[in-house]
């Protein structure tokens, strides 16, 4: 089954839409809308879309992604199972830290985890050949898919009283 750039971002949008009823409930202080709105205010709306649109995704995913997958990916390239294998322990712990680096409630945290490992399974599935083109697309679709969740995030928060 050939996997498209647009069929993982549209997949991930349904997800996030999906799931924003019922994680409602289980947020009733709203800390990441607070947050945003604190954001705004402080920082201005421009500074706002830069920061969890293009720095935000671009910092993090090289720091608990890029700089730990890639390199191992192409050392292990001719072996499938040591890399299959030891791929999900290297790449498990920097996806922790990252879920737990985000100041949110354990839920967020744990959607968080799951959508790095998720990000991990891209940059795996990318890196099965010898083309480099392939290890662009693991590295550019967890950018991509990082920056969409940001900003269905974000755009909620603003317009969420237009709606």
């Amino acid at each position: 089954m050939k996997i498209s750039v647009f069929k993982i971002l549209g997949l991930i949008a349904v997800l996030i839409i999906l799931l924003k009823i019922p994680i409602s409930y289980f947020n009733p202080n709203n800390a990441i809308e607070e947050r945003i709105k604190r954001d705004i205010h402080v920082f201005g709306i421009k500074k706002v879309l830069y920061r969890y649109f293009i720095d935000a995704p671009f910092k993090e995913e090289m720091r608990y992604r890029i700089v730990w997958a890639i390199p191992f990916l192409f050392v292990f390239r001719k072996s499938s199972i040591l890399r299959n294998t030891f791929y999900w322990l290297l790449v498990a712990g920097p996806s922790l830290f990252w879920a737990l680096d985000h100041p949110y409630p354990l839920v967020y945290k744990v959607m968080i985890f799951i959508g790095g490992l998720f990000s991990d399974w891209i940059i795996l599935y990318f890196s099965r050949s010898n083309y480099w083109q392939d290890y662009a697309k693991g590295i550019v679709i967890p950018f991509l898919a990082h920056a969409e969740v940001n900003i269905i995030i974000v755009s909620w928060v603003i317009f969420q009283n237009c709606i």
